[in-house]
């Protein structure tokens, strides 16, 4: 593709060299650069990416698009051993970088968020779990669905770790041009507030865009500067799809309505049966889901939900939900939303959600006999507050919670955690998260203030695998023990370095560490 296609619709201004150059791949990480590659530079929270044109162009790029000002960007093109090499390329300033680089990828990849179903779920809980919902189901289906979101990224024939929630454009893009050439036929993905703030999303067709509830989270210096910018920029989402799915029941959901039908969106909206909803009367609301008859199981230790679904246009039916908590339930009602939208049968959901198995949410270890063990990514209040009370609706024993917090996030977060943990587990195990480059006791210090004044028990042990250890040995049969805040992940931050932590092999290593010892006093 020539330079001059790949820039056709875009409003630019060509700096220097010729856009009649042939253009072979679009990166916007200079190291990933190859001879007739266009690197576009964006500015970032943490990294500036116009500070590596030099070395994108000892790489072999054939071309530069920058996004900031032309005097900030003037500072980084003479210099260094690019200086005689950007003579032989081209230079481009967008006017517009947020529509512009979305624009460019779809140029370059011939808009290929059009050429298959785009699923998209925002909302603070619940992304991942709607996001593995849906695959499952429309995989039951037999509908080839690829996946982007927090744990990993499925192009169709690929399965690849996810570095984001939402990845950048260029890679975002990428992966689902994949998808197309896969023959993938939906594709569904998490859309983080971050992701929409900085653009990454911005030129995808959207088909249909999911909500799942909000509570104030991400706010912080490298995040969101306020709780109503959050709110705002999750509900821009509303207005970039061709239907809404809106969850009623939360106290946000009006901020998402307005903007759908501001955008004359079609709304669809879920619940619980006996919610009033607000928007009764609304004409522009297609579909009303809604659960009721919602009842706990606990088949020997594997615990779940039976619920019935109904909307207002098919009856949906019986639905047994493989995983527990009324979150999970609304988590689930979306999912049987869309399922309807698109012709689904009930048979069909019913399997798939029966089965579910999502990685690091509400996830019980089944490997070892004797304990009760589930890792989740809860990781703010509000999540560790639904899955506490979940969990005391299922265990007659203690309920001993492991956490920490993450270093150079919200550090709000640390106190409210500490606080729900305090007030209701039996036991708290406070250790380390991913302190990144601050000191681990730190933080422990900062939840510690939150749980001092609830009379909880806890403890402090700084070494997370030690952490877990204790939980073990004070364990029983009847006492559940939840890691919480990692969930999926496989690695600990410690100084700005990822190591490789993965809980479920230190609960393999803790366990072969002690064969010789009592693990669970109800079987000595």
């Amino acid at each position: 593709m020539k330079a001059s296609e790949m820039l056709a619709g875009i409003d630019y201004k060509l700096m220097m060299g010729d856009l009649g150059v042939e253009v072979l791949d679009l990166v916007d990480d200079s190291r990933k650069v190859t001879e007739g590659a266009v690197f576009i530079c964006r500015k970032g929270i943490i990294t500036d990416g116009h500070s590596y044109i030099d070395d994108a162009m000892a790489r072999g790029a054939v071309g530069i698009v920058i996004t900031d000002d032309i005097e900030a960007a003037d500072n980084h093109i003479p210099g260094g051993h690019a200086e005689n090499d950007i003579r032989n390329s081209f230079v481009v300033r967008l006017e517009d970088s947020r529509d512009g680089i979305g624009q460019l990828c779809n140029n370059f990849w011939n808009y290929p968020s059009h050429k298959l179903m785009m699923i998209g779920i925002t909302g603070t809980k619940g992304k991942t779990t709607v996001a593995y919902m849906l695959r499952s189901v429309l995989r039951e289906a037999k509908v080839k669905t690829g996946l982007i979101g927090t744990v990993e990224i499925d192009d169709g024939v690929t399965v690849s770790p996810a570095v984001n929630t939402t990845p950048g454009t260029v890679c975002l893009y990428r992966k689902i041009a994949d998808m197309v050439d896969n023959d993938v036929e939906v594709c569904v993905m998490e859309v983080s507030s971050q992701g929409l703030m900085l653009g990454r999303v911005d030129g995808v067709d959207f088909d249909i865009g999911i909500i799942t509830n909000i509570s104030p989270d991400h706010i912080g210096k490298c995040e969101h500067a306020t709780f109503e910018e959050y709110v705002r920029w999750k509900s821009s989402l509303m207005g970039m799809c061709r239907g809404a799915v809106i969850n009623t029941d939360d106290k946000y959901s009006p901020e998402f309505y307005f903007m759908a039908r501001m955008q004359h969106t079609p709304i669809w909206t879920y619940g619980v049966k006996h919610y009033r909803r607000m928007y009764t009367a609304a004409k522009d609301i297609v579909g009303d889901y809604r659960a009721y008859h919602v009842e706990n199981y606990n088949d020997r230790g594997c615990i779940g939900t039976v619920i019935e679904v109904e909307g207002n246009k098919t009856g949906i039916g019986h639905i047994t939900l493989g995983v527990p908590g009324m979150f999970n339930v609304y988590n689930a009602v979306a999912v049987c939303a869309v399922g309807d939208m698109l012709g689904i049968p009930e048979d069909i959901l019913n399997s798939a959600l029966c089965e579910i198995n999502i990685p690091g949410r509400f996830e019980r270890i089944t490997k070892y006999k004797g304990l009760n063990i589930y890792i989740d990514y809860a990781h703010n209040a509000a999540s560790l507050e639904n899955i506490l009370k979940t969990l005391r609706k299922y265990t007659n024993g203690r309920i001993i919670c492991l956490f920490g917090c993450g270093g150079g996030r919200a550090r709000n977060r640390r106190a409210g955690m500490g606080s729900v943990a305090g007030k209701l587990a039996d036991i708290t195990i406070i250790t380390s998260d991913n302190p990144r480059n601050e000191n681990p006791e730190t933080i422990i210090s900062d939840i510690e203030s939150g749980i001092a004044g609830t009379g909880g028990k806890y403890v402090k042990i700084v070494d997370r695998k030690e952490a877990i250890r204790y939980a073990i040995q004070i364990a029983d049969c009847k006492d559940v023990i939840l890691l919480a805040g990692k969930g999926h992940e496989t690695y600990q931050d410690v100084g700005g370095c990822k190591v490789h932590m993965d809980e479920r092999e230190l609960i393999g290593q803790i366990l072969e560490e002690q064969k010789d010892h009592v693990v669970c006093r109800c079987y000595s």
